[in-house]
């Protein structure tokens, strides 16, 4: 059964669940456009499969925000731009208010 696109204005993502609570914005925004978020689920799943082996226990699926989160994880990477990757026992040293990983800058204990 195929999803139907939600048509509240908002900011879509395409988003990443590797457990419980733990979610990720991998692609977006997509400005109230909840169809083209769905459309690009099964790109942003296949290549997070090339960058984490995990990847293949992950959830995957859309969100809405009312605020831009700025640019999803693949994004960023597409354009260039640092993400940082650490462990999650150094989490607390590289970025111990959190603002780096709310920001989107900082992936704990894996790429995605």
């Amino acid at each position: 059964m195929t999803q139907q696109p939600d048509t509240k204005p908002g900011f879509y993502y395409v988003t990443v669940m590797r457990g419980k609570g733990d979610y990720r914005y991998l692609r977006g925004p997509f400005v109230n456009d909840h169809a083209g978020a769905l459309a690009a689920v099964d790109a942003a799943r296949f290549r997070s499969y090339d960058l984490d082996p995990r990847a293949a226990f992950y959830a995957f699926g859309t969100a809405r925000a009312d605020e831009d989160a700025g640019p999803g994880i693949l994004d960023r990477l597409d354009a260039g731009k640092p993400v940082a990757v650490v462990s999650p026992d150094m989490a607390a040293f590289v970025d111990p208010t959190g603002a780096l990983q709310k920001a989107g800058l900082m992936v704990q204990d894996g790429l995605i």
